[in-house]
């Protein structure tokens, strides 16, 4: 990952953030302050890439504003995918070191794009200047990181 392009992007999102807006500048896309207030709002951008899995169940796992999202071919079905947003000001110096620290960055173009750093952990994590977003497929390794990343972009218009 390029140090130059993930300063200029996550100080730009930073920024955003500071003013309270959710506009674009120059083509950029600016940051919004707080996570999706539910599961339905991620399907709007989720949703379309999973095509076979349209059940979505929503359950709270970490105080009153961390929904974990669930997508799976019908309801209580082991095969699912599952989507955690939480809010996480780290800031720019912190995705920045990440980026560079970390034995588990997955290198991928759409973070340089986006100002962010995706991690392969026990799940797929991508963290941004405001966001930890982490996704886990019971299927494996796939789709995860296409969703990680469309949550990212979608936090960040």
């Amino acid at each position: 990952m390029r140090r130059a392009s993930v300063a200029a992007a996550v100080t730009v999102l930073a920024g955003a953030v500071a003013a309270g807006c959710a506009q674009s500048v120059s083509g950029t896309a600016l940051a919004r302050p707080d996570p999706p207030t539910g599961c339905r709002d991620l399907d709007v951008v989720v949703g379309g890439l999973l095509p076979d899995r349209r059940d979505v169940e929503e359950a709270i796992v970490s105080g009153p504003s961390i929904p974990l999202c669930r997508w799976s071919t019908e309801p209580g079905a082991p095969d699912a995918l599952s989507v955690t947003v939480q809010v996480q000001p780290i800031g720019v110096a912190t995705v920045e070191e990440l980026a560079e620290t970390s034995p588990n960055v997955i290198d991928d173009p759409r973070s340089d794009a986006l100002g962010v750093v995706a991690l392969d952990t026990f799940a797929v994590a991508v963290v941004t200047p405001n966001h930890r977003i982490v996704v886990f497929d019971s299927r494996g390794r796939g789709v995860d990181l296409d969703v990680a990343y469309a949550v990212a972009e979608y936090l960040a218009s």
